[in-house]
């Protein structure tokens, strides 16, 4: 996967101000070249500036606010076009009215053509500038569509000759708001951070700020007029990072869980490796790499992914071929590094996983062409037989054949990545971007690069597929299919495959997946591999995490749990005989982590979302999360989640249950809730009866989690309870006034003579802080009246014995609300939705992203984590049309009508019961959902009725109960 880096830093910068009176002449611009000449230009008129030259003096860039006459420092990239100065009547910011104008002619300027600066003097290799400045389009883009109105701070570099250019995908270098999409005539701001990473001898270094249209200035461009200004690039000062030496190294963690053998990794970009702390922490910590980017096949071709890079001849089988000139260079750079380490080393060494041979993404689509020409056809599959093999062969024996300096270094190669759907569950097509399924048609190249690495590859090279999403039930079982018929044609060395592990990306987020999802992917995969690994493992920060520290304790705590849940997942399977071998964390410190700026498949973030997914903070320190694998008993005690199911009818029978343990005595308590409070069934396992013996209940009604707390509490003495057999019972009632969705903050605990035990604050200090309080939810749960109705979006009589069923429980953010109303019958269950929602869209091409309802039913109600035979997802937009998941979730038992109203839509639906016989007093698994998109195109959030986790088109395991009633 295309990886990036981001890092937002607080800076305080001294700022020297020259205040002069500019009095401005006005460019006028030749608007011939437009349809109608007579239109006004969005950038209003002619001003005389005041402070317009004022400007920061640590700032590197020349004449940032276009002010100064020196136009030519900004037209390095201008090509044809002119750029030219211009005054606002009114300030853009501050005082600030001058800008930039670049004039492009549609008919003869190129895409490229955009405001650029050479800093080339003025920068160092491995500085940090913070950038900033200001853009706007121009009324020429008024009807673009979205991406045709992208602007993206994209810089150059040339090292040695050879140009790499930057964007958001650049792990490591660029940071924060570096792409947006504008809406004309209106001033935007960037900001974000640019590291200068770079090994050999700078040529050259240009900033851009670039609108260059679709595909990389390749497809559709406006080429219309824009506007920038107050361009800022500071240093960004800071001391000379340090690691923590005295800290126990993760490897030993890793090996000590998982066996002497075990790969404890990192990926590692070669941008990476200037930064000294960096490497210093992959030399302590990890026994392996994986690089990011440079063995893949556009890093193997020099980037030049427009183009061929240039042709030669080679030899394959006996026959002259014309193939690609490949470039080995950025690769080897790291490779050299680990090399050196690994010969001043003997007894620490550094492996490396290669990644990755044949993949849909990042192989430039010339390699799939006659000729290796984009405007020529495609290639027979006979003929990119022969260029996969070369390819292969090629780099195999480059990097572990038997003369190659590097052939000690390789542990393992993926071979093949991401080569399943996430929508189908089978084989990645060319309708998702595979130009191998383009040319093939079939899975068949899959089947050959197995059989050419297991011709070219040494055989203790380990041969490895890999995917992400790899414990969602679809395409697990479309891996399992992918792994046995890999499996199935395995053979020597020249005539048949091999494939000795699954490489389970495991690119995982808070809750998602759970671990025994985790378990059971990896039993699945290892009965057809047997070698499992996690290869790029992180997880993203939930929606607590802003960056700042408010909610950095809370959520790198929490982050640690999870972490060290994945890793006991782990160690468990490898103790119960499933060959978990290696871990490696994708990236190494927060700060280059691809999740906090490229919004990708398989993870990832539009660069809104604060994150914090990995081991090490941006300072090199160790994280929490260091810590969930290396020492548990180092984290803070973990705020635990509770459900508090709706009480209905004065049993506990509906709740769930918790338990506490200590090694003389244990207690399980089941939470309900009513519009008056809590009601809580403690039960305590203490044959000593003790004077002292209690149950405590503490809570926090708005879930504060202070450190200095004037605690409320009930207490029950063991002498007021129910005695039991082998200890005490009693029902806890906590007077609160609540409703759904709602969450606070309690703990129980239990005093056992002098010993005391908590459900979550195992510092019992919940006398004068709620810190470390569990979280309860409050779940609602529903009865379903008998009763038949027609479908035709009319709420009629039949409705009104139905109970409503509202909607509270948001994901994402929302601008909706919703009511449902339930009803069942001997052949179906029955639902009424009313959506209050203003601004209707289904534009998206991907259903989930229109605005619709969502039925879930579980109707054996195992809650089980996988879909099994009676579980179903349906979808049903407001304009009716309708999807499905789930093996009988099928159109034949469906029936449904939608229906615009004055505020929103309304849907009716009937789904026929397929694995029960419905009665009265049977209980169902049930979960109903509102996606709720607006004018952007796409989903903005979720309104769910008892799910939290917008997981439930995965496991049933999230979904509420309703009681079926006459």
């Amino acid at each position: 996967m295309k990886k990036a880096k981001t890092r937002l830093i607080a800076l305080c910068v001294l700022i020297v101000a020259a205040i002069a009176a500019v009095v401005a002449i006005v460019v006028t611009k030749n608007k011939d070249k437009k349809e109608d000449a007579d239109k006004e230009d969005v950038v209003i008129n002619v001003a005389t500036p005041e402070d317009a030259t004022a400007e920061q003096t640590s700032n590197i860039i020349d004449n940032p606010n276009f002010a100064n006459g020196n136009i030519d420092v900004w037209a390095i990239n201008a090509g044809e076009s002119v750029i030219t100065e211009e005054i606002a009547d009114v300030p853009i910011f501050d005082n600030v009215t001058t800008y930039g104008m670049i004039d492009r002619d549609a008919a003869v300027a190129t895409t490229g053509d955009c405001f650029s600066q050479d800093i080339t003097a003025k920068v160092s290799n491995g500085e940090e500038y913070q950038y900033e400045f200001y853009v706007m389009l121009s009324e020429d883009y008024m009807n673009a569509p979205e991406e045709q109105r992208t602007v993206e701070f994209s810089p150059y570099i040339t090292v040695d000759g050879e140009t790499t250019y930057l964007g958001s995908y650049s792990s490591g270098i660029i940071s924060g708001e570096s792409t947006k999409v504008l809406t004309p005539g209106e001033w935007t701001k960037f900001t974000g951070t640019f590291n200068i990473k770079y090994s050999g001898n700078l040529d050259q270094c240009v900033i851009r700020i670039l609108e260059q249209g679709t595909e990389y200035g390749a497809g559709d461009c406006v080429k219309g007029d824009y506007y920038v200004t107050g361009v800022s690039m500071i240093k960004v000062e800071k001391p000379k990072a340090e690691i923590e030496k005295d800290i126990p190294n993760w490897k030993d963690a890793i090996t000590d869980g998982l066996g002497e053998e075990a790969i404890a990794g990192f990926c590692l970009a070669n941008t990476s490796l200037t930064d000294e702390a960096l490497m210093e922490l992959i030399e302590k910590h990890g026994n392996a790499i994986t690089l990011e980017n440079e063995l893949k096949p556009d890093a193997t071709f020099g980037y030049s992914n427009d183009v061929c890079p240039g042709t030669e001849e080679a030899e394959l089988n006996g026959e002259k071929l014309k193939v690609p000139v490949m470039d080995h260079s950025l690769a080897d750079k790291v490779l050299d590094v680990i090399l050196a380490w690994n010969n001043e080393h003997p007894d620490d060494q550094i492996k490396v996983r290669g990644h990755v041979l044949v993949w849909h993404s990042q192989t430039p689509e010339w390699f799939f062409h006659e000729d290796y020409d984009t405007e020529k056809p495609l290639v027979k599959a006979e003929e990119m037989d022969k260029r996969q093999e070369w390819y292969i062969k090629t780099m195999l024996e480059y990097y572990v054949g038997e003369n190659s300096k590097y052939k000690d270094l390789f542990y393992g190669w993926d071979v093949v990545n991401e080569a399943i759907s996430d929508n189908s569950g089978t084989y990645r097509n060319s309708s998702e971007g595979s130009m191998w399924w383009k040319v093939y048609g079939d899975e068949s190249f899959i089947i050959n690069a197995f059989k050419y690495a297991n011709k070219y590859a040494p055989a203790e090279l380990e041969l490895y597929y890999n995917d992400y999403n790899e414990c969602v039930a679809k395409k697990q079982e479309g891996i399992v299919n992918l792994l046995k018929a890999v499996k199935a044609e395995e053979g020597e060395p020249g005539v048949g495959t091999r494939i000795d592990g699954m490489g389970m990306q495991s690119h995982h987020d808070m809750y998602s997946p759970t671990a025994s999802q985790i378990e059971s992917a990896a039993r699945a995969y290892a009965a057809v591999v047997n070698n499992i690994q996690l290869t790029e493992l992180d997880i993203k920060a939930n929606g607590l995490y802003d960056g700042t520290e408010a909610t950095r304790e809370l959520v790198y705590n929490q982050m640690a749990y999870r972490y060290k849940e994945i890793f006991d997942t782990c160690k468990a399977l490898k103790a119960d005989g499933v060959n978990v071998t290696g871990i490696t964390i994708w990236g190494v410190i927060d700060t280059y982590s691809w999740l906090n700026d490229n919004a990708s498949v398989g993870g990832g973030t539009d660069g809104t979302q604060a994150q914090c997914p990995l081991l090490f903070d941006g300072d090199y320190k160790a994280k929490p999360s260091f810590w969930g694998f290396v020492d548990p008993a180092m984290l803070e005690p973990a705020t635990k989640k509770v459900t508090a199911i709706e009480y209905q009818d004065d049993t506990f029978a509906a709740g769930n249950t918790y338990e506490a343990t200590s090694d003389n005595a244990s207690f399980t308590f089941v939470p309900m809730w009513t519009a008056e409070g809590l009601k809580i069934k403690v039960t305590v396992v203490d044959a000593t009866e003790d004077a002292t013996d209690a149950i405590e209940v503490y809570w926090d009604i708005d879930n504060s989690k202070s450190e200095s707390f004037a605690a409320e509490n009930v207490v029950v003495k063991r002498a007021d309870a129910e005695t039991t057999e082998d200890g005490y019972t009693t029902v806890v009632e906590v007077p609160l006034e609540l409703s759904a969705a709602m969450t606070i903050g309690f703990d129980v605990r239990v005093i056992d003579g002098n010993t005391t035990i908590s459900y979550n604050d195992s510092k019992n200090t919940q006398e004068t802080s709620s810190k470390y309080y569990a979280e309860a939810l409050m779940k609602p749960y529903t009865t379903i009246h008998r009763g038949t109705i027609t479908v035709d979006a009319e709420l009629d009589e039949a409705w009104a014995n139905a109970q409503d069923v509202p909607l509270y429980i948001v994901v994402g953010e929302v601008e909706v609300s919703c009511n449902m109303k339930l009803l069942w019958d001997n052949q179906c269950l029955y639902v009424y939705a009313t959506v209050i929602d203003p601004d209707l869209n289904k534009v998206n091409s991907e259903v989930h992203q229109q605005d619709s309802i969502e039925v879930f039913i579980d109707e054996n109600n195992h809650k089980s984590e996988a879909y099994e035979e009676d579980d179903k997802q349906y979808r049903i937009n407001f304009k009716n049309e309708r999807s499905y998941n789930g093996s009988k979730c099928v159109r034949d038992n469906i029936e449904s009508a939608a229906k615009k109203t004055d505020n929103g839509y309304v849907v009716e639906a009937m789904f026929k019961w397929t694995d029960v016989r419905p009665s009265a007093g049977m209980e169902i698994g049930l979960e109903l959902q509102v996606n709720d998109a607006n004018s952007t195109g796409g989903r903005i959030g979720t309104l769910s009725w008892f799910d939290t986790t917008g997981t439930g088109w995965t496991t049933p395991s999230v979904y509420g109960n309703a009681m079926l009633v006459d």
